[in-house]
């Protein structure tokens, strides 16, 4: 009865844990009912990869991308958490992407076979600012259920526009020579990683990279949701 009652009173001195998304009481990041309503993409159905997806692999820029997989739609609640993860890095909106993953779990550790993990880096003056970069945290979840390493081993040499609102010319431009490679990678399987795909150009011109040394390495692109103006 003593036990009981101090842990009663240890509990009401903690702060309640909320919901990122509705705030509402939970043990988790994200409550039961905020998981079951999140816009999740049944990986399965399209073989682990978004690109057998006619009208998504037409919409996107996606020439070096060998594999697409995604794990949410890029809209609410997902499109809110991801910018205020951006902007904020709150631990407990990292802790709400882990619990989508874990969801895909199964599906991922079937589809994804990687040696090396890459994330998309970002440029010095963004990261100085940011104090982190979120597709390496993405990657940290990525690795964990995977069991393959992260290795960053890519550069962004300057800040680019938004992709979304180039028209394709621009894209194109916006990209020269924005990313370029440490060293070379023995691995002939890896994962790039970013947080959101919209138009595809950002992965795409890794990708680009990474192939211009090794022309038979199979990319992965992984990504946490993905924007598509068709649906």
């Amino acid at each position: 009865m003593k036990t009981s009652l101090t842990s009663r009173m240890i509990s009401q001195l903690l702060p309640m844990k909320l919901c990122v998304a509705c705030h509402q009481h939970t043990e988790n990041a994200l409550c039961d009912v905020c998981i079951a309503d999140l816009p999740f993409i049944n990986m399965d159905v399209l073989k682990g990869n978004m690109l057998n997806e006619p009208s998504t692999a037409q919409s996107l820029e996606c020439k070096f991308i060998d594999q697409l997989y995604v794990a949410t739609e890029y809209i609410h609640p997902v499109k809110r958490l991801i910018s205020e993860y951006k902007f904020s890095g709150k631990l407990a909106i990292e802790q709400s992407f882990s619990q989508i993953f874990h969801i895909h779990q199964r599906w991922m550790q079937r589809y994804i076979n990687a040696q090396r993990i890459i994330p998309i880096p970002l440029s010095n003056k963004r990261l100085s600012s940011r104090l982190f970069n979120q597709a390496y945290e993405i990657s940290k979840a990525l690795s964990r259920l995977i069991d393959a390493p992260i290795d960053p081993v890519l550069i962004k040499h300057k800040e680019t526009p938004q992709q979304a609102s180039l028209d394709a010319p621009s894209r194109k431009k916006n990209m020269n020579n924005v990313f370029s490679q440490k060293r070379p990678l023995g691995s002939h399987r890896v994962v790039v990683v970013d947080d959101v795909i919209t138009t595809g150009a950002t992965a795409n011109h890794a990708c680009q990279v990474l192939k211009s040394l090794n022309p038979d390495m199979h990319i992965t692109v992984f990504a946490l949701a993905i924007s598509r103006p068709h649906r």
